[in-house]
């Protein structure tokens, strides 16, 4: 019996491991998401101070 609680101990320690390591990927693909939509979003921003930039006296 003790093998058998190793192995499953093992087992877990190594689901946990790959949920961890699937959780970080998910963050960091949201990440890069979030910093795309950013870009973009600042590259409008700048094109409209651009035109208004030339609308001011």
């Amino acid at each position: 019996m003790p093998a058998q609680c190793v192995v499953e101990q093992t087992l877990e320690v190594a689901l946990i491991d790959i949920e961890r390591s699937e959780l970080i990927e998910v963050r960091i693909w949201k990440l890069r998401i979030e910093k795309r939509i950013a870009a973009i979003f600042q590259a409008r921003g700048q094109m409209h101070q651009r035109h208004l930039a030339r609308v001011a006296p």
